[in-house]
């Protein structure tokens, strides 16, 4: 449902009142610093493995293991500061309201999806039972987004 072209733009329009044009522009910026933070996170997670075969050595050089320690702190903290840049960003363009409601309705979309895949990996259809483990305030804006959902995808 979430993975149609625009699908997750549209709920959000929905959930948020936002307009349609500042949602399309913050899931643009979103979009473009993705690649560079995923670009950050393999770079980390290439120190981590050398880490990890380096510590495996009997006598491990631990100017090495310093040197591959800093390099991967000096990864996460360009991550953690275009994850901080991406944010601003987007708060500019949907000003400090908006971005509140922005960030918690993604929030509750993720939430949404994470449990559709849990379900379909488990072998068994997405169900709404699973929404007691939330709190009652998610559950709440969980349930209006299906709604939402199933309006816009029924063309109703």
């Amino acid at each position: 449902m979430l993975a149609t072209d625009g699908g997750r733009e549209r709920l959000l329009e929905a959930a948020t009142t936002l307009p349609n044009a500042k949602i399309q522009r913050a899931a643009q910026i979103t979009g473009n610093f993705s690649a560079q933070l995923k670009k950050y996170q393999a770079e980390i997670d290439v120190r981590k493995a050398e880490l990890t075969r380096v510590l495996l050595d009997t006598h491990p050089d631990m100017k090495q293991v310093e040197r591959i320690l800093k390099e991967a702190l000096n990864w996460e903290y360009r991550m953690r500061l275009g994850e901080i840049e991406r944010d601003v960003e987007v708060r500019n363009v949907l000003g400090d309201r908006g971005w509140g409601v922005y960030r918690e309705a993604q929030r509750v979309l993720d939430t949404l999806d994470s449990m559709r895949i849990q379900a379909l990996a488990a072998g068994r259809q997405y169900n709404t039972g699973l929404l007691l483990r939330l709190p009652p305030r998610e559950q709440e804006l969980l349930l209006q987004l299906e709604y939402l959902a199933d309006r816009l995808y029924r063309g109703q």
